[in-house]
């Protein structure tokens, strides 16, 4: 089959962005020939495109979801360790020793956090989003491409909560541990 004519499948802003892009692309793409170059980017955008209306649908297709365990989707239901709370208790007194945090290797530091119990009851809750896509013929979108397991929580609500978490949990004791890294994303 032939690639479809170029000039009919590109929006105005696609166009545009070709043209911004020249400067910015590395130098065996800027040497291309001119039809090569264009060709080559214009199948990007085209990848591109398709990979946002699949996505587009995939949500579409999973806006009807309902939670399996609802209490998950509010973190005042959150079940942490005492460790944990330990160690955010010494950081709001300015204590510099965090008895449960472990620098297992430089700058890399494992810490309990969540009870097991609510683990678990989090694996369920990824469990049962899977079965309800299994059962509606929904593909899942998964964490990266070489990942055929797990899904992205944010995807089926718990976007807030992660939000949330973040905010209140982990900035405060990222900012101790990595003072040299000014912003989380989120």
């Amino acid at each position: 089959a032939s690639p479809p004519q170029e000039e009919s499948v590109l929006s105005e802003e696609e166009e545009r962005m070709i043209r911004d892009i020249e400067s910015h692309l590395p130098d065996e793409i800027r040497k291309m020939p001119s039809q090569q170059k264009r060709a080559f980017l214009v199948s990007k955008i085209l990848a591109v495109r398709k990979e946002f209306q699949r996505e587009h649908q995939y949500f579409e297709k999973i806006k009807d979801y309902k939670p399996q365990s609802p209490e998950l989707y509010d973190l005042k239901n959150w079940k942490f360790d005492e460790r944990f709370d330990t160690i955010l208790d010494k950081l709001k007194n300015g204590e510099e020793k965090y008895e449960y945090l472990e620098e297992v290797q430089h700058n890399i530091y494992r810490f309990p956090m969540l009870k097991p119990e609510f683990s678990k009851k989090l694996l369920e809750e990824v469990d049962y989003f899977e079965a309800w896509c299994k059962k509606n013929r929904v593909d899942i979108l998964r964490p990266n491409s070489m990942n055929r397991y797990g899904a992205i929580m944010d995807h089926f609500g718990f976007e807030p909560v992660l939000r949330e978490l973040i905010a209140q949990r982990i900035t405060p004791l990222s900012r101790k541990v990595f003072p040299h890294i000014k912003k989380l994303d989120r």
